[in-house]
């Protein structure tokens, strides 16, 4: 159960193999994994190599292995009597991970367990033991995925906040990370790697929070590996202004400045898109449907349907029945008017899985529109 709930595989995957029966389907789009709904930890396998690591280092000082608690200590640089009487604070390894809380850092080893790439050896104090596994981490020939240990008191749907009480994700950066969402994914088919890796949920929200404080998107820059800000970052970068110009919000305004001016933003055109988002916007302006957007430009379905709610939210018709169903749009809206527009997956739910999101975006973006 643990390796189930801790696991970056697609869950139904794990729960159909667990009973003997192959899953041959890439993406289930019902979990949270296939749905990108996992806080993934950034450069997870530097992490697993600096704990696998304080594990050899302290088998190698000592003769002997130790116990999870133990190593935690060591990389936490802890001077406890018994890390200094067994000169483990000497190690290299000692207060590597001194910045990473202690019920997180104790979850990253259990995951490690889970995964097989650490073991406990078996009697009454299990201590912790490399592998075959563990060595191929060391030495790069095997990456490592690892979840955020959960925050107390933070459930799905409650605004993240920092110290001071800042809330970071106000309605309007929602709205823009939302929508950086479907971008983060063609980046990763792109690249052939999964979303999470090329920005975690977390680090999303805070690249895309024009209307929050500075820092915020400063600080998850800051929190990227110089690789991943080269490969990723020009995309999003470009997204961000793209969307800020749109709604005519400055990119580092605080709150309560640089609010869209929303008479303007309805009535003209988006000042920079990309050649491909601009003729679907003009489509969008003579009426055309989703399907025939998408065929005349060579794209995908869904893509045109971002498009669309981008659309939406910059032009704030007073209807769109010609992209949804009167009856389906009532249907969306009053599990809106239940749950909110925060987030898309309460709404999927309430409608007990039978609406695609695609009708849901266009629904929540007309909803922030009119608002």
């Amino acid at each position: 159960m643990q390796r189930f709930a801790a696991g970056m595989t697609c869950r139904h995957k794990v729960l159909s193999e667990h009973f003997g029966q192959p899953y041959p389907f890439p993406n289930c789009n019902a979990c949270d994994v296939c749905l990108n709904e996992v806080d993934a930890v950034d450069d997870a396998t530097v992490v697993a190599q600096k704990i696998i690591s304080c594990v050899a280092r302290a088998v190698q000082h000592s003769g002997m292995s130790f116990g999870a608690a133990h190593i935690v200590d060591v990389l936490r640089g802890s001077r406890a009597q018994k890390i200094i009487q067994r000169g483990h604070d000497q190690l290299s390894t000692h207060g590597l991970l001194r910045d990473v809380p202690r019920p997180t850092l104790v979850s990253y080893v259990n995951q490690l367990l889970d995964l097989g790439v650490l073991e406990r050896a078996p009697g009454e104090f299990p201590t912790l033991v490399l592998n075959e596994a563990s060595r191929e981490v060391l030495t790069g020939a095997r990456a490592v995925a690892a979840l955020h240990a959960p925050r107390p008191g933070r459930g799905r749907g409650t605004p993240a906040t920092r110290p001071g009480g800042d809330r970071t994700h106000p309605p309007a950066s929602t709205s823009c990370s939302t929508h950086s969402a479907p971008l983060r994914r063609e980046v990763a088919e792109t690249h052939g790697v999964p979303p999470y890796v090329v920005f975690n949920d977390q680090t999303l929200q805070e690249l895309s929070a024009p209307s929050g404080p500075a820092r915020s998107r400063r600080s998850a820059w800051c929190g990227a590996s110089a690789r991943k800000l080269e490969t990723f970052a020009p995309a999003f970068l470009a997204h961000i202004r793209e969307w800020c110009e749109i709604h005519e919000l400055d990119l580092d305004a605080r709150t309560g400045s640089g609010s869209a001016a929303t008479s303007s933003a309805a009535a003209g055109k988006p000042k920079t898109l990309s050649p491909a988002k601009r003729r679907s916007f003009e489509a969008f302006d003579r009426g055309e449907g989703i399907e025939a957007v998408a065929e005349s430009g060579g794209l995908k379905a869904r893509t045109v349907a971002d498009h669309l709610a981008e659309w939406i939210e910059a032009r704030k018709p007073e209807d769109i029945s010609a992209w949804i169903e009167p009856a389906e749009y009532d249907r969306i809206a009053t599990a809106v008017t239940e749950v909110g527009t925060d987030f898309l997956r309460p709404i999927f739910d309430r409608l007990n899985g039978e609406v695609p999101y695609e009708q849901i975006k266009l629904v929540v973006a007309h909803f922030r529109a009119r608002a």
